[in-house]
């Protein structure tokens, strides 16, 4: 560089830099690269360009620019799901392509643009593509053990993430966990998000990390921290829905019936039809393959059947609620 400036060379050098990279745990090139970084400030008078996330309407704009037929609704789902992340929104776009959701399309004067599949299903979420999720993978390598098992007890919560939370959750002492909590807050995977006259809440920067997240916790973690997430919720007053989630994904199969239960008829009072249906049909299944057959067992799944025929009636399914009726009635009697 002082050869360059000396012999007024006319050169740009371009570094291209992510920002949590140089924030902690320390890596062994780390000290250099920081090192390396002042001295640049001291030899020249950088220009810095920071660059961040696309807005809604950069992405809705540029998925509309290439779809043909436009579709509004594709390219709002498409800035949902990516959150205007650039390098997430390319790879999703590529595995969407590979599984035939986009299809090519060759337009006037040889252009070319994408026309969305007839069959795509808006309500499921983009599946991480295998690139993003490498790239996941090894800023997930580079956690202290501490910092990983906060932020799997983060990805089994998924919703109102406090520090006492997530430190009950992972079993971690708060004096232990608050180096733990910065480390993965410096590093941008959890962004605080503060709340007038409460505790500060935590979110997951990114969806598509909090499922790379969930995935690389293993089986057996994410059984045991969705059954401390399930006490610490029932104390906390959690809606049904929730402690059913929990229950189910801890494989408490008499506790998640019930739980799957209450949250069905709740639903149903509320007139949230397709909701309801969801959980009570959950109750049915857990019923039939988990369930002991005990007395208090059967007069609450002669409840659950009352309650799922009425659902499928109110959802237009006659066949269904008749099938559900003649269930009920081959239940022994009470």
């Amino acid at each position: 560089v002082r050869r360059w400036r000396d012999s007024e060379a006319r050169i740009l050098l371009l570094v291209s830099l992510r920002s949590g990279a140089l924030q902690p745990p320390v890596q062994p090139q780390l000290p250099n690269l920081i090192e390396w970084l002042v001295q640049m400030e001291r030899e020249l008078e950088p220009s810095h360009l920071e660059l961040g996330l696309l807005d809604e309407r950069d992405i809705v704009q540029l998925m509309l620019s290439i779809l043909d037929p436009p579709d509004a609704d594709f390219a709002q789902w498409v800035f949902n799901e990516t959150r205007g992340h650039p390098f997430y929104l390319m790879e999703s776009l590529k595995d969407m392509l590979e599984r035939r959701a986009l299809h090519p399309k060759q337009l006037r004067e040889g252009q070319w643009g994408f026309e969305v599949d007839a069959e795509h299903d808006l309500g499921k979420a983009i599946r991480v593509p295998s690139t993003v999720r490498a790239v996941i993978r090894s800023r997930l390598s580079r956690l202290s053990p501490n910092a990983f098992s906060l932020l799997a007890a983060g990805a089994v919560l998924e919703l109102r993430l406090t520090f006492e939370r997530l430190c009950a959750v992972s079993n971690i002492a708060k004096d232990i966990g608050l180096p733990a909590l910065d480390e993965l807050v410096s590093g941008q995977l959890l962004l605080e998000v503060a709340q007038a006259s409460a505790a500060s809440i935590y979110i997951f920067t990114h969806n598509m990390i909090r499922d790379v997240v969930y995935t690389e916790a293993g089986d057996a973690r994410r059984r045991l921290f969705h059954r401390r997430a399930l006490g610490i919720l029932e104390d906390a007053g959690a809606s049904e829905a929730v402690l059913a989630h929990h229950a189910v994904a801890a494989g408490l199969a008499e506790v998640a019936f019930r739980h799957s239960l209450t949250a069905g008829k709740e639903a149903l009072r509320l007139a949230a039809v397709n909701e309801a249906k969801a959980h009570l049909e959950k109750a049915l299944q857990l019923a039939k393959e988990e369930l002991p057959d005990s007395v208090d067992v059967q007069s609450q799944i002669r409840e659950l059947y009352l309650h799922l025929a009425q659902t499928y009636e109110l959802s237009g399914q006659p066949v269904q609620a008749q099938f559900v009726y003649d269930e009920l009635r081959k239940l022994p009697p009470k």
